[in-house]
């Protein structure tokens, strides 16, 4: 996933976020975790992302919830297409 050019948008501009998806890849929970960064639980406090960030960061939450049923990684430049 480090190769991924969605991940390098997100760390370039937040490192943080890109270290834990890359921490929390293939677990169930890194989709709760992208939840926990694209709605407002701050009841209107939060800026919200840059629109490149937010799109890296809805590419990747697409991508690991349609990661194969065999383990195979949709955002590795090695899978098929």
């Amino acid at each position: 996933m480090e190769n991924n050019p969605d991940l390098k948008v997100v760390n370039d501009s937040f490192p943080h976020i890109g270290k834990v998806l890359q921490q929390m890849w293939g677990a169930p929970e890194v989709i709760e975790y992208i939840d926990t960064l694209l709605y407002d639980t701050r009841d209107g406090g939060r800026q919200g992302f840059p629109r490149d960030v937010m799109a890296a960061l809805m590419n990747i939450y697409t991508a690991h919830a349609g990661k194969g049923a065999d383990g195979t990684d949709p955002l590795s430049r090695d899978a098929p297409p």
